[in-house]
């Protein structure tokens, strides 16, 4: 009968017993992986988003148009059941006067969604909750649906002298928009977007504020639905979630390796890490400073959306942004605060957006804001 030297023997129960350790390690890692969110990766165009590319850059059938320099923006004169614009592409059905009359206080506000006031009609917008307030202001809402702080500031570096003579201008910013900043193409932020475009942004080099223009022209456009991996390569450059997207290997087999990179890949993607929270106040650095070389009055307006409403007594993540805004000493209205004390915050919302008991409530304390902040 063979028997097995005592060497042979320890070499086998230390073989086991590292098997039997792998094996209990990688379970539970696989059990850890229920309990981590992983970002999804952009893999490729949607059939939606390819049939909305050439319907938004045409600029004929669709709310949104193409523009070289924003990435896009409403198209003028449009109009449906909810949302309707003038010829310069405000939110309304009006067109305002070049110069503002002596019996109003012109107010002019630029932001993404939660300033253009998404979801509900013209009617129902805060800026129109606040003229019923206030008849003597007239606030034109120049907000577009997507848009980051940096497209918000290169539209009202475009419209501001088509409306003159505004007293106070507001910069709309949704705490979510942060990511915004360091993106280029919106796909690979939000891959279900339905604005499947790409956008400018800014990149801060050697401590400079340097504008990256939209890297998309037309023509690029037809080559991104007809021959897109070289289009998504160039886009990806400067585009942070391109370039820290999770990427698929051969080890990922393994359930340690998945939450290895997850955990990896989640602490890139965490909001107001310092480099984009630094890249984000020096755009509202640049707007602040341009609005009162302008001659009006800044006020920045941060808007909560509702999980952030619902997380209130555990504290607000996007606070290093306002002991930033406090040490620059801007102006600036929290509207989570409105929302502190409401009950069940999903009633004044949508989907994703205010309603119009929300925006009643977002109105109120804007133009508070305001009355005092004048005086």
């Amino acid at each position: 009968m063979y028997h097995l030297s005592p060497r042979k023997k320890k070499v086998i129960f230390v073989t086991v017993l590292l098997l039997l350790m792998f094996i209990f390690v990688e379970a539970c890692c696989f059990f850890l992986l229920h309990f981590h969110h992983r970002r999804p990766s952009f893999v490729k165009l949607s059939v939606e988003q390819k049939q909305l590319i050439p319907l938004i850059v045409s600029g004929k059938s669709t709310r949104l148009r193409y523009s070289q320099t924003l990435g896009w923006e409403p198209r003028p004169g449009f109009s449906d059941a909810t949302y309707q614009y003038n010829r310069h592409g405000a939110r309304s059905q009006y067109d305002y006067t070049q110069e503002c009359s002596v019996e109003k206080m012109r107010v002019l506000c630029f932001g993404d969604s939660y300033t253009h006031c998404d979801e509900v009609g013209n009617d129902e917008t805060w800026q129109f909750e606040i003229t019923k307030l206030f008849p003597q202001y007239e606030i034109i809402n120049f907000g577009v649906s997507g848009y980051g702080l940096d497209q918000a500031y290169l539209r009202y570096v475009q419209k501001k002298d088509i409306y003159r003579g505004a007293k106070v201008v507001v910069i709309g910013y949704m705490t979510e928009n942060i990511n915004r900043s360091e993106n280029v193409f919106r796909p690979f932020y939000q891959t279900n977007t339905k604005i499947p475009l790409a956008k400018p942004r800014f990149q801060l080099i050697n401590d400079e504020l340097v504008l990256c223009k939209n890297p998309l022209s037309l023509v690029d456009y037809n080559l991104l639905v007809t021959k897109p991996l070289p289009t998504l390569s160039k886009l990806g450059q400067n585009d942070f979630f391109y370039m820290n997207c999770y990427q698929r290997g051969l080890l990922d087999v393994l359930p340690s390796v998945r939450l290895l990179k997850t955990r990896w890949h989640t602490r890139q993607f965490e909001f107001y890490h310092s480099s984009s929270l630094d890249l984000l106040c020096r755009i509202f650095q640049k707007f602040h400073r341009e609005v009162k070389k302008y001659g009006a009055m800044p006020v920045i307006v941060i808007f909560p959306n509702i999980y952030d409403i619902k997380n209130l007594p555990q504290g607000k993540y996007y606070q290093p942004l306002l002991s930033r805004l406090d040490k620059l000493q801007y102006k600036y209205i929290d509207i989570a605060e409105a929302f502190r004390d409401v009950e069940n915050p999903r009633k004044y919302f949508l989907q994703a957006h205010y309603n119009n008991l929300g925006n009643r409530i977002v109105a109120e304390a804007i133009a508070k804001f305001i009355e005092r902040s004048i005086k």
